[in-house]
């Protein structure tokens, strides 16, 4: 049986509720592009504690507010993941560390001209809240 690598990943929007931010991982694990931030999940550690660590240690940003989107499954270079979603409201102060190639705030009418992996869940999410 193959084992399922845990993870949590972010919908990362700010405050205004009108941009999102993107990130390139150096690691190029999903190509050129953009992609949300995420974590493996460690041991004894809950989805929402590896994410607000991953965002500290990449980003150093603080989540002021979240919700979980959903929880889905997927494969990647030959391995099954588990990723629990969040959509997490932070500041737009935010430092990379060398992890990250390169982040920005989009807005939502950029996505669609952009090469993005953000699940369809946090695209809807975000329209929603962009749009209130």
């Amino acid at each position: 049986m193959t084992s399922k690598h845990l993870i949590s990943s972010g919908i990362v929007i700010n405050a205004d509720k009108n941009k999102i931010l993107l990130i390139r991982r150096k690691d190029k694990m999903l190509g050129s592009a953009w992609s949300i931030p995420a974590s493996h999940i460690e041991k004894g550690e809950t989805p929402l504690a590896a994410l607000k660590r991953e965002l500290r240690e990449e980003l150093k940003l603080e989540i002021i507010d979240f919700i979980l989107l959903n929880i889905e499954e997927f494969s990647a270079n030959e391995k099954t993941y588990v990723s629990f979603n969040f959509a997490v409201i932070t500041g737009e102060n935010f430092q990379c560390n060398d992890s990250i190639e390169k982040a920005r705030w989009f807005a939502y009418y950029e996505l669609e001209h952009i090469d993005h992996k953000v699940p369809v869940a946090g695209v809807e999410h975000f329209k929603h809240a962009y749009y209130k």
